[in-house]
């Protein structure tokens, strides 16, 4: 799985382990997404890497709200946003530090939100989702050492210009590392091991690696 399909991939094993359920052999990780909270992300790295990575903080902080609450916290951003714009600029631009997704309004029944000390988004909603954002099935680096301990052999790719690099190390750390490869591409930026056009050479040799990956396995 790449980016939130990363982060998808190990949940299912994840889940697969609490059910007593076959794992599976091997795990290929793509610049996964681990920790939608954003709360290991430092805000150096977010501000360092503005302007290297496609993938942004704003977007990140958007994406995770529709990741963990699905269509309806999609929609709750959206009166969100229709809302702050009504009040005009003044006071919708830094109201509230750095994330313009971290306010919290007026529609108290529906969601609530709090925010890392990196600005983004960790919203919490009464409604939409049977977890939270901090829950270890949907921020996968929150399972304990034993969970992952217990995952398959494992290869993962991040970039070192990627937004994500940070969680994705931290996410590294807590793996056996008899069990877990790390190939990282310290001038690449967010999935460039998956192949698309702008990184087709970069692309070329994370599929030479996943190719021999899975021949060992196998």
């Amino acid at each position: 799985g790449d980016s939130a399909g990363g982060g998808l991939s190990v949940a299912v094993l994840l889940r697969a382990q609490e059910e007593s359920l076959r794992s599976a052999d091997g795990l290929i990780l793509i610049s996964p997404w681990v920790d939608p909270s954003g709360e290991s992300l430092p805000s150096a790295h977010l501000e360092s890497t503005k302007y290297a990575d496609f993938l942004r903080k704003q977007e990140l902080a958007e994406m995770s709200r529709s990741y963990v609450y699905g269509s309806r916290g999609r929609e709750e951003e959206g009166e969100k946003k229709n809302c702050e714009q009504t009040k005009g600029p003044e006071t919708y631009e830094g109201e509230v530090g750095e994330n313009k997704y971290s306010r919290s309004d007026d529609h108290q029944n529906s969601s609530s939100s709090t925010t890392s000390s990196n600005g983004i988004n960790s919203s919490s909603s009464s409604s939409s989702s049977r977890f939270s954002v901090s829950h270890p099935l949907v921020s996968v680096m929150r399972a304990n050492t034993q969970q992952l301990s217990r995952l398959p052999k494992t290869l993962v790719f991040s970039g070192g210009r990627e937004i994500l690099s940070p969680q994705i190390k931290m996410f590294v750390k807590r793996l056996k590392p008899d069990m877990c490869t790390h190939v990282e591409d310290t001038r690449a930026m967010h999935i460039w091991a998956s192949g698309w056009p702008l990184l087709a050479k970069e692309g070329a040799e994370g599929t030479a690696k996943m190719r021999n990956f899975i021949s060992d396995l196998v």
